[in-house]
């Protein structure tokens, strides 16, 4: 895997490359639709249907984008910061949503060439996504432990699994 995202950042024809990434294919779905400002956001639906509000619902602060749900939020930046990780600075905001994803994942691997990091991030970016949505569908508040607990949980499971099919098949193959 290349250490970008991105084959040619200066243009919109990009090719991201996150499928290779050792996670569950929903998460790359997840990550996809990031880069693509595909997620159904309070501020996306609010577009289409103008009796939507377009506040997030777990600040009530701000317009939920994609990055103010994953990055700038208050909840979200108590995960990061409680994983010690500085991913995205504000000023990448207003880009395109491709590029602050690449930019994160680039401060990870700049840091560390550890799989396991890559894997602790995109986990941890789906159980972001995984509490804002028992927030707008169920009325739950996760804690920032909470959410790190379920990313951890999730990435261990998922390591425990390729693990044991992997071994499946040595296993079958002998």
């Amino acid at each position: 895997m290349s250490n970008s995202l991105t084959t040619d950042s200066d243009t919109q024809d990009y090719g991201i490359q996150f499928w290779g990434l050792k996670c569950n294919p929903k998460i790359k779905v997840l990550l996809w639709k990031m880069s693509h400002n595909g997620l159904p956001t309070m501020e996306r639906l609010h577009s289409r249907l103008p009796q939507i509000a377009a506040t997030y619902p777990r600040c009530s602060l701000q317009v939920e984008s994609t990055f103010h749900c994953f990055f700038s939020c208050s909840h979200s930046i108590g995960v990061w910061q409680k994983l010690g990780h500085h991913l995205v600075p504000m000023n990448l905001q207003s880009q395109q949503p491709w590029r602050w994803l690449d930019h994160a994942l680039q401060q990870i691997l700049s840091n560390s060439r550890s799989p396991q990091l890559i894997t602790h991030f995109v986990f941890t970016l789906w159980s972001i996504w995984l509490a804002r949505n028992l927030h707008v569908f169920e009325g739950k508040q996760l804690l920032v432990e909470e959410i790190l607990s379920r990313a951890g949980n999730l990435a261990i499971e998922f390591s425990t699994a390729s693990t044991l099919f992997l071994s499946s098949l040595s296993f079958s193959s002998s």
